[in-house]
């Protein structure tokens, strides 16, 4: 088994190797977090909505 990712071949230089690895863990961090804030966003929908009910009343 090689001790590299399949996107790494043994051909390049480590460096970029690392920095393809750096870019497709930023992209899943990024893909996380906005997961996350789409879904805080969803669950506090509810409660904002009844905040603007009390408020116009």
């Amino acid at each position: 088994m090689s001790r590299y990712p399949s996107y790494c071949s043994p051909n390049l230089i480590f460096s970029d190797c690392r920095w393809k690895t750096a870019l497709i863990e930023v992209r899943a961090g990024i893909l996380l977090l906005r997961r996350f804030v789409l879904y805080s966003f969803w669950k506090l929908m509810p409660s904002l909505e009844r905040l603007r009910d009390i408020s116009l009343l």
